[in-house]
């Protein structure tokens, strides 16, 4: 007869064994950490992907960072809404400049978190520097503040060489200073910013972010100088090389943004497409603030208001006119409302 207490025993010790060797054979998720991208002063641009997401069910991916290594959700972190048999491409924001960052891709399943091979990259210095062309002769003004503009004659037309960063209307009137990202998009009345709300870092790179409201005070740009229409954009447009009928249309216009682009990429996050500035207008890749206050993509593109209106489906919105730097053409859209924040070039009249 069987001894009941040694069967036990028996069938305890063999349901260990089973259960160890399952979990021995069970598959673990894979994840890829690619280099990072798009490296700018305080952002820069993840990528990754799941090569096999394990035999539990998914509940998060997205990537995970600090200035130590092995970075884990505990540190930073931001996860992603695309679905999960996608290559997931993820900014992330709020870095400090001139320091290196330790990033890995993570996955949280059922049965836990699992992460990916770790990557490096060093955030661009707080250096403000721009480059200019060096075979164009440039010209000055000043605004209110007593900040200086270089200047540069494209054609019939003199633009500001920089953005506008002054904090007063041409009038003496003070342009309130608006960070909270709630206010900034409640105000119906002119306000300006900083990238990030960093002054003493973004001032003297890309200049100031100002909403609709402040351009439409007509009172913008220095006395005797005024934010280009869509007029002046045309006539510019033209100049450097496109068609008239590709200068009037919406979306992406000819093939000429390299012609404005600031060479090189000490403020763009990478080579820009033809950037040879050769017509001295000296584009800075400053982005632009989001409706909702929020700040992205420095160093990968430049956008500047229109001073004219158009209505779009009884809505009233502002022509603008962007570039970035893996692309030939000039942006033209009707499609931002008056809470974004986008920088100015002035004219001369």
């Amino acid at each position: 007869m069987k001894n009941p207490a040694r069967s036990a025993c028996y069938c305890l010790f063999l349901f260990a064994v089973i259960f160890q060797s399952c979990k021995k054979d069970k598959a673990e998720p894979i994840l890829i950490t690619d280099p990072i991208s798009c490296i700018g002063r305080t952002s820069s641009v993840c990528k990754g992907k799941i090569l096999s997401a394990g035999p539990d069910s998914l509940i998060e991916f997205g990537f995970c960072w600090n200035t130590g290594s092995g970075p884990t959700r505990a540190n930073k972190s931001i996860a992603s809404s695309d679905p999960p048999e996608s290559v997931h491409n993820l900014i992330i924001t709020g870095l400090n400049s001139n320091t290196m960052y330790y990033v890995r891709a993570y996955l949280t399943s059922s049965s836990g978190t699992y992460y990916g091979n770790q990557v490096t990259f060093t955030t661009k210095p707080a250096t403000a520097r721009t480059f200019f062309n060096p075979g164009l002769t440039y010209h000055e003004v000043s605004d209110i503040d007593g900040n200086s503009y270089k200047t540069i004659q494209i054609g019939t037309q003199e633009w500001m060489a920089e953005n506008l960063k002054t904090s007063r209307l041409n009038d003496g009137t003070s342009i309130p200073l608006v960070a909270d990202n709630m206010e900034w998009r409640l105000l119906e009345t002119p306000g300006y910013c900083w990238y990030d709300n960093n002054e003493s870092l973004f001032k003297n790179i890309y200049g100031a972010y100002y909403n609709w409201f402040a351009v439409n005070t007509g009172k913008l740009c220095p006395t005797g100088w005024h934010v280009p229409d869509e007029d002046d954009w045309k006539v510019l447009k033209i100049t450097l090389g496109m068609t008239p009928e590709e200068a009037s249309m919406e979306g992406f216009q000819g093939t000429v943004a390299g012609k404005i682009k600031e060479a090189g990429t000490f403020n763009w996050v990478e080579e820009s497409i033809e950037a040879t500035n050769e017509s001295g207008f000296t584009a800075l890749p400053g982005s632009a603030r989001g409706y909702d206050g929020n700040f992205d993509g420095e160093g990968q593109g430049a956008g500047w208001w229109s001073a004219s209106r158009v209505t779009v489906t009884l809505n009233q919105y502002s022509w603008s006119h962007f570039v970035v730097y893996d692309r030939s053409w000039i942006h033209k859209s009707s499609m931002l409302d008056q809470s974004h924040a986008l920088n100015v070039r002035c004219i001369k009249n």
